[in-house]
């Protein structure tokens, strides 16, 4: 509610300091970008303007999560209000009560030091579907069909009512590696060993799916090993198990709400964020499109100091056509950057122009993550 609140404020001041009200365009990432996802379709996320209800949010940029992210809602809502009733001496009812007028009474320490340890791979403090805020699931009992291409069920589904703003543009974007946070710096630097991947990846199926957990756990343990490689190594099962999860918690939530957008007549944008031959990772998009490279100049700014020329042509660019997004909701347009960055990017835009098909370098896995995605959202 204090999100929605936050959008109508925006909606009768952003004039004041030189917006426009009517073209509002909402970015977030990760759990941000959730809670993005969650206002764009929100029935009260709305302003009644000439007995019309208008959207507030023309715009939305989702990076590296979405509403179908496995970590998104909370599932299981009155666990958590008995949890916080309980730790805050707020008796009530679980399912009756508000709690929320005795909550208000209680200080900011007691708020904060309620003690709540989810489940691994899950959120604790979390929206939940309540059909005021966030909408209700659509098509509650429609069996998923799959797409001509084979790679994941059309719409209507499970998840349908999150992409239900196809009036709207969209931009999703992501990383090569999302999930590096999941696993400690030890894991990263040295690899993991079977057992302990075998370990981590039972608990995400648990932890995140409700049904036919063996069945799940043996199709994305046999996806997301690289038979080709012969003996498995700790590096190649780490990249796997970090391919697994990024594409399971990510980006195949990701890819379905495009397909879901799209078929609901959006218009919208992918975004793959690698700038180099080494794989990028979760959160180092935000400092180029945020523009902070073109700071290197600034040597009193010492963070911002070991950005090169290549980093400042990049975030310029990529600053360049996000704004364009957000003014016109396309990308094109000149932008100011060497002629070898400006030949690059018109390039690739001449070649997505032609190209009418989504390709993978590693379709198999994607695929198995894309049909899952869909298990989460029943």
């Amino acid at each position: 509610m204090d999100l929605v609140a936050g959008l109508h404020w925006l909606r009768e001041n952003i004039e004041a300091f030189g917006g426009d009200s009517r073209r509002l365009a909402l970015l977030g990432h990760g759990t941000g970008a959730a809670l993005a996802n969650f206002l764009a379709v929100s029935p009260m996320a709305k302003d009644e303007e000439l007995n019309e209800l208008l959207e507030l949010v023309e715009r939305v940029i989702l990076l590296g999560g979405s509403a179908l992210s496995p970590w998104a809602i909370q599932r299981d809502p009155l666990t958590v209000k008995h949890l916080v009733a309980e730790q805050t001496g707020c008796p009530a009812d679980d399912e009756a009560d508000d709690i929320a007028p005795c909550l208000r009474l209680r200080s900011l320490d007691d708020l904060l030091n309620v003690k709540f340890d989810p489940p691994r791979f899950t959120s604790g403090f979390a929206p939940f579907v309540d059909g005021a805020v966030l909408p209700q699931p659509i098509n509650q009992n429609f069996q998923p069909t799959a797409s001509s291409a084979g790679l994941m069920p059309l719409v209507p589904g499970p998840g349908a009512e999150f992409a239900n703003f196809g009036n709207r543009d969209l931009l999703l974007g992501l990383t090569s590696d999302e999930a590096w946070v999941n696993l400690t710096d030890e894991d990263l630097q040295n690899g993991l060993n079977e057992t302990r991947r075998d370990r981590i990846l039972r608990t995400y199926v648990r932890n995140t799916y409700r049904y036919h957990l063996h069945e799940i756990y043996s199709t994305l343990r046999n996806e997301y090993t690289d038979w080709e490689r012969g003996e498995q190594n700790a590096s190649a099962i780490c990249e796997g198990l970090l391919s697994l999860l990024g594409d399971g918690q990510v980006a195949a939530p990701l890819l379905r709400l495009a397909l879901l957008h799209s078929t609901s007549g959006g218009r919208g944008y992918f975004l793959h964020f690698q700038p180099g031959d080494r794989p990028s990772q979760k959160g180092e998009e935000l400092p180029y499109l945020m523009g902070i490279p073109l700071l290197r100049g600034d040597f009193s700014l010492y963070s911002f100091a070991n950005y090169t020329l290549a980093d400042e042509n990049l975030s310029r660019l990529l600053v360049h056509y996000l704004a364009n997004f957000v003014r016109r909701g396309v990308f094109r347009g000149k932008a100011a950057v060497s002629s070898f960055v400006e030949k690059q990017y018109l390039q690739l835009m001449a070649f997505a122009e032609r190209s009418k098909e989504i390709s993978s370098i590693s379709r198999v896995p994607c695929n198995s993550s894309s049909q899952l995605a869909v298990a989460v959202a029943t």
